[in-house]
C-alpha cells in the first residue's frame, strides 16, 4: 500500500516536470521569436509583456512542483 502511494506520488511529480519543461522551452522559444519579429516600440512593449506572462506561469508551474515534492 506504502509503495504504491509513493509510486504514484514520483509518477505525477514527474509528469508535473515533465509538462512544466516542455512549456517553459516553447514559453521561451515563443518569447524569443516575438521579441525577432519586433520592430517598433509598441511591439517591443507587447513582447515584453507576453515574455513576463509566460515567465509568470512558469513560475507558478515550479511551484506546484515544489509543493508535490514537498507532499513526498
Amino acid at each position: 500500500m506504502l509503495y504504491s502511494m509513493i509510486t504514484s506520488k514520483i509518477s505525477i511529480t514527474l509528469c508535473i516536470v515533465k509538462y512544466s519543461l516542455t512549456h517553459f522551452s516553447k514559453y521561451i522559444e515563443m518569447s524569443v521569436h516575438a521579441l525577432y519579429l519586433s520592430e517598433t516600440e509598441n511591439q517591443l512593449n507587447i513582447s515584453y509583456v507576453i515574455i513576463t506572462r509566460h515567465i509568470a506561469i512558469s513560475h507558478r508551474i515550479m511551484s506546484i512542483m515544489n509543493f508535490w515534492l514537498d507532499v513526498i
